[in-house]
């Protein structure tokens, strides 16, 4: 048997290394469904597109930690449809008016865009997400289980100046926070959403 010349075999070690290198890194690259994985959000983390952290920063809107399971899929004005969900998953719209610094809202007098709806996607039957969006009033999860599904979701809110408490959303109604319940309540803030397999 002839011997490979010294060149030949660096070469051929070198190319198998950057293989192997290749595929390791392939493999850890997250695909198809799971393109966010377990993440710590903010209004910069992959999967929100560039054209919203303007409005997620005007609304002072924080997307602080959460598991990949419930994500932001878009913001809209309360008068527009949120768009397509990713295909089978759930969807929990929270509706939030603007910020009043303590004043009592007047829907008469409140635009369209004033209020935003954030449209986000469960994209499993047990998912977490820690955030913070001021001056929420209406909570919509009515089709929070994604396809196939059942599931429980529930809210964590803290109205201003007041304790956090845990509100259970519906599968049949909207529900109604702060001054979504009575115009002269404090300011409602969101902070946490829940899903949970039921």
């Amino acid at each position: 048997m002839k011997a490979i010349p010294g060149f030949i075999a660096v070469g051929v070690a070198i190319t198998a290394v950057i293989g192997i290198g290749a595929a390791v890194a392939s493999a850890a690259e997250p695909t198809g469904g799971d393109v966010l994985g377990s993440l710590v959000e903010n209004y910069s983390y992959p999967g929100v597109p560039a054209d919203l952290a303007p409005v997620l920063a005007d609304r002072k809107v924080e997307l602080t930690s959460g598991d990949g399971h419930i994500v932001l899929n878009s913001v809209v004005r309360v008068d527009e449809n949120c768009p397509a969900r990713v295909a089978g998953a759930g969807r929990i719209v929270v509706v939030a008016g603007p910020q009043l610094d303590g004043q009592a809202l007047t829907r008469s007098v409140v635009e369209p865009a004033d209020t935003i709806q954030l449209c986000f996607d469960v994209l499993a039957a047990s998912g977490q997400l820690s955030l913070k969006v001021p001056a929420v009033y209406e909570l919509d999860g009515r089709t929070a289980a994604p396809a196939g599904q059942t599931v429980k979701s529930v809210a964590k809110i803290q109205p201003e100046g007041g304790q956090e408490t845990v509100v259970p959303l519906s599968s049949k109604n909207t529900i109604q926070v702060g001054k979504g319940i009575n115009e002269a309540n404090a300011d409602a803030t969101l902070l946490e959403l829940v899903v949970t397999g039921a």
